[in-house]
């Protein structure tokens, strides 16, 4: 079995999932959708490769279509997994050209940062 990617959480991801009141429980099993996910997931246009998946942890009483949206980004040459934002569906019913505008650029600084450092550990 090949070992997972590494998991890397933005701010906004953490503070929102945080705000949820969600439990490691349902982060680990979020993590372990996600895993499954990794190529599949559908890419967001104008995202910079992100892709967004429906989550519908245990702790909240509803199917999937009315749960929980995660985008992450895959990093396939870092094994590396960013999770950018998790929110609602009902609080949200899609990202906004100005979401999609700020995810491309942080995708873009972070895949940048990654690079670099991992041209400096392979010298």
């Amino acid at each position: 079995m090949p070992t997972p990617p590494g998991i890397i959480e933005t701010r906004p991801f953490t503070r929102i999932w945080d705000h949820l009141g969600l439990k490691v429980e349902d982060l680990l099993a979020m993590q372990n959708e996600c895993f499954l996910q990794l190529k599949s997931a559908p890419v967001i246009s104008g995202c910079a490769g992100a892709r967004k998946m429906r989550f519908s942890p245990k702790s909240i009483a509803s199917g999937k279509s009315g749960a929980l949206r995660v985008v992450f980004k895959y990093f396939e040459q870092f094994q590396i997994v960013i999770q950018i934002l998790v929110y609602p569906k009902g609080v949200k019913e899609s990202i906004t050209s100005e979401d999609k505008k700020g995810i491309a650029q942080a995708m873009s600084v972070i895949e940048f940062e990654l690079e670099r450092r991992f041209k400096r550990n392979s010298v």
